[in-house]
């Protein structure tokens, strides 16, 4: 039987503040190798899922995770957050990924962005929020289109009761 590893993540003050913050739209600026991409997947997975639910009693959520190129997403970005949360279920056709615990679903689609025609890609996606990774390689207009995609928090709808 394979050993287990036990994961601890401690944020460093500044990144712990990055957590604390409820602005709704916040970016994490610092050198390499200073903690963003793990700080950003525990926002996602952990911490966000959590103020989601305590804000709207939402527990199924949908996510986009946005990198400028579809290697440098897998590569970096996408094996950060597995390496974290290595329990969900991939589909690597659909380049969606499926988080579940304490009773909380996470979608999470995995996406590129390194032509101007990619702004496409996000019409009509109904979004929860959405994390892009090194934002200063993505255009302004694709960041407007996210923008205008977010707040749609799945299953909050329901019908009128005749």
């Amino acid at each position: 039987m394979p050993e287990q590893i036990i994961k601890t993540y401690k944020a460093i003050p500044t990144l712990a503040k990055f957590h604390s913050c409820e602005a709704p739209m916040r970016c994490i600026v610092g050198p390499v190798g200073s903690g963003k991409t793990t700080a950003a997947s525990w926002e996602l997975c952990y911490y966000l899922p959590k103020h989601v639910f305590n804000t709207y009693g939402i527990k199924k959520t949908r996510w986009v995770v946005l990198r400028n190129t579809y290697p440098e997403l897998i590569d970096t970005t996408q094996k950060t957050l597995f390496y974290w949360f290595d329990w969900g279920k991939y589909q690597k056709q659909a380049k969606v990924y499926t988080l579940e615990y304490q009773d909380f679903e996470l979608e999470i689609l995995f996406r590129s962005c390194d032509n101007p025609d990619d702004v496409a890609k996000f019409k009509s996606l109904e979004l929860t929020g959405y994390w892009i990774d090194e934002s200063i390689e993505v255009g302004q207009n694709v960041k407007l289109m996210l923008k205008n995609r977010i707040g749609r928090l799945l299953a909050r709808w329901r019908p009128p009761i005749p």
